[in-house]
C-alpha cells in the first residue's frame, strides 16, 4: 500500500502528466482562437454601430431637407391660391361693370 513507485507506476503517472500537459496546451490554443474570434466579432459590431450612427445622421439631414422643401412648397401653394382668389375676385368685379 505504501512504498516506492515501481516502473509501471512511474510510467502510468508519466503518461497521465503528459496527457494533462497536452490537454492544457490544447485548451490554451482553443482559448487563444476564441479570443481572436471575439475580437473580430466586437470589431465588426463596432463598425456596424458606427455605420448605423452615420446613417442615422444622414437620414436626419435628409428628413430636415425634405421638411424644408415641403414647407416651401406649402407656402408657394398658399401664395398661388391667394393670388388666384384675388384674380377671380377682380374678374368678377370687372364682369359686373
Amino acid at each position: 500500500m505504501f512504498g516506492t513507485l515501481d516502473d509501471d507506476d512511474a510510467q502510468f503517472y508519466h503518461e497521465h502528466i503528459e496527457r494533462l500537459e497536452q490537454g492544457t496546451t490544447t485548451l490554451t490554443q482553443l482559448m487563444k482562437q476564441q479570443l481572436v474570434i471575439v475580437k473580430s466579432v466586437l470589431g465588426t459590431f463596432n463598425e456596424t454601430l458606427t455605420d448605423a450612427e452615420y446613417n442615422e445622421i444622414k437620414m436626419a439631414e435628409g428628413l430636415n431637407q425634405l421638411q424644408r422643401h415641403v414647407h416651401t412648397l406649402g407656402t408657394q401653394l398658399e401664395n398661388t391660391t391667394y393670388l388666384l382668389s384675388l384674380k377671380i375676385a377682380i374678374e368678377t368685379i370687372l364682369l359686373r361693370l
